[in-house]
């Protein structure tokens, strides 16, 4: 037996008041990616696959437990009589019906735990289990992820993340994927499923995403949203009193990107005399437009950054990878050089799973010879030939003139808000 549709979001509010934080969201989410997929999958119900993935966590409403909140929530469930969700509570987090698979503390009673053991040992799985396993890997508290991505976030956090579970998600991915003959990122509206309020201005940037692996910058979770430093400080899901707090005492003289409609009307509403500048977002790309020669004028010379231009670190650039070897192997750039010394550079500021954020500056005296284009073109070509995919963020017309010149297609020009250091 479960709830109804409202009950079941009823007592995930009540829960949520107990104990606030992002598992509630991660929980809408997760309900709203289990209806998805069981529309496409003959013989499932949509509407108990939503509340399924709705209440999976419920026991969160008892306080900040780990294994625990497995054994609260089935208790909690088996007492209201829906013992359907107290299965779904059980099993949620056992892909191989495993307690030792958990990831996380073992903080339950012996009672607990052997109440957890002894009903692991007498499920026989079906596809509402495997549907909210599979849904609890997808569902970030601010919208759908990348399985991997959030498989990777899962590690960050608890230090680990076991490789047999890794794979049971991606098997349960692919089993998903045979049953609907769809990819389930399409079925659960990846690129667009927002809860109300998260509405996205922006795709997600490279350096955020970078961070919610925990590669680059830090990141903060609110109940209902997220502050993370990266370069940026990237403004996600809704504002709630303690992450305004922490924006308005922390990051009054740092570039602010609100990724969400919700973060830019908090913003604007609150600092009216917030400055305001403009960058834009171009599309990412593996295919560029370059020209057939590369010349610079005499005097100069154009290179890849080898390992000694790496070492100066030109204009920080190669700051964020660890080694050269770590920069040959994941990075692209180039330098040009008058004399020993190096005036202009083009290179990825970071790179993540074959993606690299592209930077590229000139020194003062020796702008306006074409100089960066030169640096670009030789890095472009570079990252065609490994199959890098390319990000450009433009921070002015300049930049997206060049950007422009070699094939890139703005997709959203955005603010980027600075505070006044008083109110």
């Amino acid at each position: 037996m479960i709830p109804s549709r409202q009950e079941a979001e009823r007592l995930l509010t009540e829960a949520e008041s107990c104990n606030p934080g992002p598992w509630g969201n991660h929980s809408r989410v997760a309900a709203h990616c289990a209806e998805k997929i069981a529309e496409a999958c003959e013989g499932m119900d949509p509407e108990k696959a939503y509340v399924l993935g709705l209440l999976h966590d419920i026991g969160r409403k008892f306080g900040v437990r780990h294994l625990g909140h497995v054994s609260d929530g089935y208790s909690w469930m088996m007492f209201l009589g829906y013992d359907e969700a107290a299965r779904i509570c059980l099993t949620h987090s056992f892909n191989n019906y495993e307690v030792d698979e958990y990831i996380g503390k073992f903080d339950t009673t012996n009672e607990e735990l052997e109440l957890i053991r002894s009903g692991l040992r007498k499920v026989v799985p079906d596809d509402y289990d495997r549907l909210i396993q599979l849904c609890d890997a997808l569902a970030g508290s601010e919208g759908v992820m990348n399985i991997e991505d959030r498989m990777n976030d899962v590690r960050r956090r608890y230090g680990r993340f076991p490789q047999p579970k890794w794979d049971s998600n991606l098997a349960l991915k692919a089993y998903f994927e045979e049953k609907a003959r769809k990819s389930v990122y399409d079925l659960t509206e990846k690129a667009t499923f927002r809860l109300p309020g998260n509405e996205r201005i922006m795709s997600l940037p490279l350096l955020y995403r970078a961070a919610r692996q925990g590669r680059f910058g830090t990141r903060t979770e609110f109940s209902r949203g997220s502050v993370t430093d990266a370069l940026f400080v990237y403004l996600d899901g809704e504002p709630e009193p303690a992450s305004a707090a922490e924006v308005g005492a922390r990051y009054r003289v740092r570039p602010l990107v609100c990724l969400t409609e919700a973060w830019k009307a908090h913003i604007e509403a609150r600092y009216p005399g917030v400055k305001v500048y403009r960058r834009t977002q171009m599309k990412p790309a593996s295919r560029f437009i370059l020209p057939e020669n590369l010349t610079v004028p005499e005097g100069f010379r154009l290179a890849g950054i080898d390992e000694a231009a790496f070492g100066k670190h030109p204009f920080s650039h190669g700051a964020n990878y660890p080694s050269w070897g770590a920069f040959r192997a994941e990075g692209s750039g180039a330098v040009v050089y008058r004399g020993g010394e190096i005036v202009a550079s083009s290179s990825s500021f970071l790179s993540l799973d074959g993606e690299l954020e592209l930077d590229v500056s000139t020194a003062e005296g020796f702008r306006g010879m074409r100089l960066a284009s030169a640096c670009v073109s030789f890095m472009l070509r570079d990252c065609m030939e490994r199959g890098f995919t390319v990000h450009w963020d433009a921070q002015n017309e300049i930049s997206l003139h060049l950007a422009r010149k070699f094939g890139f297609e703005a997709e959203t020009e955005y603010p980027v808000y600075w505070l006044s250091e008083k109110d």
